[in-house]
């Protein structure tokens, strides 16, 4: 009987520890989604910046760019 509930509290021991890699992982990729995202507002910037240098190209004089 005190086998048994040994090898049960391995199990649950086991358990736990896999359900901590699991919640790291998780935070890992919600890391990795985060920066993403902001990868993701710099390209948007990015490209606002250059279609307003296209359109200020298109009725401005190149000099002033």
């Amino acid at each position: 009987m005190k086998s048994r509930l040994a090898i049960m509290k391995s199990e649950l021991a086991i358990m736990k520890s896999e359900l901590a890699i699991m919640k790291s992982r998780l935070a890992i990729m919600k890391s990795e989604l985060a920066i993403m995202k902001s990868e993701l507002a710099i390209m948007k910037s990015r490209l606002a910046i250059m279609k307003t240098k296209a359109v200020m190209g298109v009725f401005c004089p190149i000099s002033v760019l």
